[in-house]
């Protein structure tokens, strides 16, 4: 039987499993619009925030970048690994762009 990886996040991920296999799927159509909303912003005041902000990465992104390219952002050490940083930002912004909540400069 399906379960959200959060209960009461209506954006989480649907875990999906039978006896052998599972899977997992997310609608990132949110994190889209989210994303598209701030990057229009940005371009309308490009000075309206001091430390801008990366990306949105929703779990279901995370996963694939942590079980494809070993790179886990939740790893308590990650901010304190510059190369595992760039590694990850370099992925999101070839693979996932219109995650990008600003112009990424590499």
């Amino acid at each position: 039987m399906p379960f959200r990886s959060q209960d009461d996040n209506p954006n989480s991920f649907l875990v999906k499993t039978d006896e052998w296999n599972y899977r997992l799927d997310q609608d990132i159509q949110p994190y889209l619009e989210y994303a598209a909303e701030q990057r229009r912003l940005n371009e309308l005041n490009p000075n309206r925030h001091h430390m801008q902000p990366f990306a949105v990465i929703p779990d279901i992104v995370w996963i694939h970048i942590k079980t494809n390219y070993g790179v886990d952002m939740h790893d308590p050490n990650f901010m304190h690994d510059e190369e595992a940083k760039k590694k990850f930002k370099r992925i999101v912004a070839e693979q996932f762009p219109l995650l990008l909540l600003s112009k990424y400069k590499s």
